[in-house]
């Protein structure tokens, strides 16, 4: 079940954050392979603490863990990581099977405007799409509008 993730307005504007997947692939990948298998296979959500199978919090293991991540970065992946958990491989079960990647999907054919997300070519409103795409339900569409935004953002 993907869930209700609200990501707050989705603007265009301001300095660009930290972005979960740039810092994944510099520090991560080559460990710990793409990051949303890593999490559906070794980390589970209680509450809102992100936690190792092994029920330990992974917050205290980001600030150290080959030099550690900043304050802002162990926030931000403890969100993405938390919205990966809570979107229960959504994407990689339903739509990997036409699609790339969800990153090269949004960042190759997406595209944020006035805070609208839509396709970079056509500028399609794609949460109007998805509602009518690959029989999600209005939940379901709403929250990978959501997620495709995100990763626009550097939040996913």
């Amino acid at each position: 079940m993907i869930g209700g993730l609200l990501l707050g307005a989705l603007g265009d504007a301001g300095p660009r954050a930290a972005d979960f997947h740039e810092i994944w692939e510099a520090r991560c990948i080559a460990c710990h392979g793409h990051a949303g298998d890593f999490v559906r296979e070794r980390l589970t959500l209680e509450g809102d603490t992100v936690q190792g199978r092994d029920g330990r919090d992974i917050v205290p293991f980001l600030k150290r863990h080959r030099g550690g991540l900043s304050d802002a970065e162990v926030d931000l992946f403890v969100q993405v990581m938390s919205r990966q958990i809570a979107a229960d491989g959504f994407y990689a079960r339903e739509c990997r099977k036409c699609h790339d990647s969800a990153r090269n999907l949004a960042r190759l054919r997406l595209a944020l405007r006035n805070g609208q997300l839509v396709g970079r070519y056509s500028g399609r409103d794609i949460g109007a799409f998805l509602a009518t795409h690959a029989r999600m339900t209005p939940d379901e569409a709403a929250a990978m509008t959501e997620a495709l935004a995100a990763i626009l953002q550097g939040g996913r």
